[in-house]
């Protein structure tokens, strides 16, 4: 990266920034003045640029809520030319107050069918006791509804005592349990203690049905009718405005396409001139970062529009402002996701997007290893690398889990294994029979962590070297030797290599950890231990391993072990499906933990910018007049 100034005359400061949004490439960086009192030195954007951006962040969100009804946008678009910003707000604003009217009647829809459908149970609990004359109701009576949970039973009897006393036979009170652990509750009542009877339910906290106005001088019967008539004809109502709001959005598909990504470069670059741009009585002043290939072509600008240009090679102390952009080959790009959600690196400093594309296929294999399942997850993963070609970030996680579930193959073939011991029930002999050799796969388990942790410690002495940090390259330099030092016992005691060197490794440990304290601070020591933990750690992939072949073998062996072979085989294959979801999760979890925890916490510096510059996201369409 290569950090820029640039100087030039406010009247040209417009053209040049429209300009340089075009060429797509300069990371605007927020610039650290102080703001003069005096206004000798001021943000270049106006007042009355800080309203239309405001109008401008506002129409972005009326498009983002349009977008919630599965609005995806076609990069085919028609492209439009708008004459000035204030045309495209106004139909903009059209549209989506038509959309709000959509919505509304939806939302009505939907409260008439709730409150249909709740009084449309009350009325059926009790229409055979109406039909048998059990409860008689006189038209004068107003009714009303409640539904209720067999928790409030007790409180429903003691509101009914109550009423009756006070009331007498001007208040009715019928209730029937019905599906649902719900009480139908029916009030019948006189008109003349309505209000009352009102307050009285809301001050129990019951939550009353109240009648719709329609149904208020019909009878039981013709209610019944009504409600039935309601309920049947709601979904086609539904339909019929779901239609006017698909039609809506068809109708207007390329204008909102056009709007929303017109809209965005607008904003960009008003919150350049916001926070990127001062001004002085003359000149206006802006820095940023751009790639050194785009040098040239910078310049050319920079020249065209009269400006004068600094470049610099950003300084060791710079390196945390630097925005990042992560240069990977087209395989490994799909794997900076992961490296995105954890954090990116502080520029300059080891990008291990790279590793983490190596290493968590490997071990998600090393665990899941089973042909069956490797396979399963293979046709599930490449389904929806194909099906989401409009999400990319969904299509890298595609990916990865598709290499991964390649290496779940590779390691089943090895283990030979498919849906646990088919094949070896079958006659197949495994290259390496994990379940078996379970002390022959824990060390290989604790091989990897000991040459990940070590290759982390590796990188953090040269991300130190490279921030400038000679000292805490020397410690960290001090924890690996003496690392090194606690595995060479730990073999010794094992019976790797002779115990007569114990004494010399102990002697240069106590050496290490000296040093260690010295150049990297107290909590060193108790680093170089905490580093041989997180080897010990890895002892994680062999224990997933053994529990994905062990589930897997279970399952199959309910097959002879269920009285009916159908149940056997049904439990059989129910089991396969928690043992390939478990196959997913447990080792996408822990192989993701052993990178971020075990090896990450040895070098990885995080922290970084990432990399956006002023871009143009519709290069062939002009952007409007702001006026």
């Amino acid at each position: 990266m290569k950090k820029v100034e640039i100087i030039g005359e406010i009247e040209k400061l417009d053209k040049f920034l429209i300009e340089l949004q075009e060429f797509s490439v300069l990371h605007v960086e927020d610039s650290e003045f102080e703001l003069d009192e005096n206004e000798k030195i001021k943000r270049a954007i106006s007042d009355k640029e800080k309203e239309i951006l405001k109008k401008i962040e506002r129409s972005i969100h009326l498009i983002n809520e349009i977008k919630k009804e599965g609005l995806v946008f076609n990069v085919k678009a028609q492209k439009f030319e708008f004459k000035s910003l204030e045309e495209l707000i106004v139909r903009l604003n059209l549209i989506y107050q038509e959309y709000q009217k959509l919505k509304e009647e939806e939302r009505k829809i939907l409260e008439e069918k709730s409150l249909y459908s709740s009084f449309n149970k009350i009325l059926e609990a009790f229409e055979e006791l109406v039909e048998k004359k059990e409860i008689e109701l006189s038209e004068e009576f107003n009714l009303s509804g409640l539904l209720l949970s067999r928790e409030d039973l007790v409180q429903l009897e003691r509101l009914k005592e109550a009423l009756k006393k006070e009331y007498g036979e001007k208040v009715k009170i019928f209730y029937r349990v019905i599906k649902g652990n719900q009480i139908a509750v029916l009030i019948a009542y006189l008109p003349e203690v309505s209000e009352e009877l009102k307050e009285r339910i809301w001050k129990e906290g019951l939550p009353e049905l109240m009648l719709p106005g329609e149904m208020e001088r019909l009878s039981f019967k013709e209610m019944l009718y009504f409600l039935r008539e309601k309920l049947i004809g709601i979904p086609g109502r539904l339909r019929e405005n779901e239609l006017k709001k698909k039609r809506l959005i068809e109708e207007n598909i390329d204008f909102l396409y056009n709007s929303f990504y017109i809209l965005e470069d607008l904003r960009d670059l008003l919150r350049v001139k916001e926070r990127g741009v001062y001004l002085t009585k003359y000149f206006f002043y802006l820095e940023g970062f751009l790639p050194e290939k785009e040098m040239g072509n910078l310049k050319d600008l920079v020249k065209k529009h009269g400006c004068y240009i600094s470049e610099s090679i950003p300084k060791k102390e710079e390196y945390k402002r630097v925005p990042v952009l992560l240069k990977n080959s087209s395989f490994f790009k799909n794997f900076e996701p992961l490296i995105e959600f954890f954090s990116l690196p502080v520029y300059r400093t080891y990008d291990p997007t790279p590793l983490i594309g190596l290493f968590f296929p490997l071990y998600y294999g090393f665990m899941l290893g089973d042909i069956g399942y490797g396979l399963l997850g293979l046709i599930l993963f490449s389904f929806l690398y194909l099906r989401s070609k409009n999400n990319l970030l969904i299509r890298k996680i595609s990916f990865i889990f598709i290499v991964a579930s390649i290496f779940s193959i590779f390691f089943g073939v090895i283990y030979m294994e498919m849906f646990g011991d088919v094949l070896e029930i079958l006659g197949f002999k495994p290259i390496f029979h994990r379940v078996h050799e379970a002390n022959t796969y824990l060390l290989m388990a604790i091989t990897f962590g000991s040459f990940q942790v070590i290759l982390g410690l590796i990188l953090g002495i040269i991300n130190a070297f490279i921030l400038g940090h000679r000292e805490h390259a020397i410690g960290v330099f001090s924890m690996l030797l003496g690392l090194i030092c606690i595995l060479m016992i730990s073999l010794s005691s094992l019976g790797f290599i002779p115990s007569l060197y114990n004494k010399v490794f102990l002697f240069m440990l106590l050496i290490f950890m000296v040093l260690s304290f010295k150049f990297h601070g107290p909590a060193a020591p108790i680093e170089i231990f905490s580093a041989f933990g997180h080897i010990l750690s890895f002892a994680r992939l062999m224990a997933i391993g053994l529990s994905s072949a062990i589930i897997a073998v279970i399952a199959n062996k309910f097959v002879n072990l269920l009285p009916s072979i159908l149940i056997g085989i049904t439990t059989m294959f129910l089991f396969h499906i928690l043992a390939f979801l478990l196959g997913i999760f447990d080792p996408t979890i822990q192989g993701l933990r052993l990178q971020f925890v075990e090896f990450f916490t040895k070098f990885y510096v995080a922290g970084g910018r990432e990399y956006r510059p002023l871009f143009k996201r519709l290069k062939e369409v002009r952007i409007p007049e702001i006026k």
